[in-house]
């Protein structure tokens, strides 16, 4: 069985890096948030940049619900 990238944190609410490739994934969302910052482009395109950001923030939300275990209700 292959390690979850993703799984709940121990203490408050939502899933956390487990993994190498958990900490690859945060650290790609990091790189295109700041490469999307740094562009300099004319201001009519920032929302174009925006809406094309949004399939990258899909991915990683996707990626960590399916990873994201239920917790036990005791």
């Amino acid at each position: 069985m292959r390690p979850q990238w993703f799984g709940p944190k121990r203490f408050g609410v939502g899933v956390g890096p487990r993994s190498w490739e958990g900490w690859a994934v945060i650290a790609v969302l990091v790189a295109v948030a700041i490469g999307v910052k740094w562009l300099s482009l004319p201001p009519g395109w920032a929302p174009g940049i925006r809406i094309a950001c949004l399939p990258v923030l899909a991915a990683i939300v996707a990626l960590t619900y399916r990873e994201d275990e239920p917790h036990s209700k005791t």
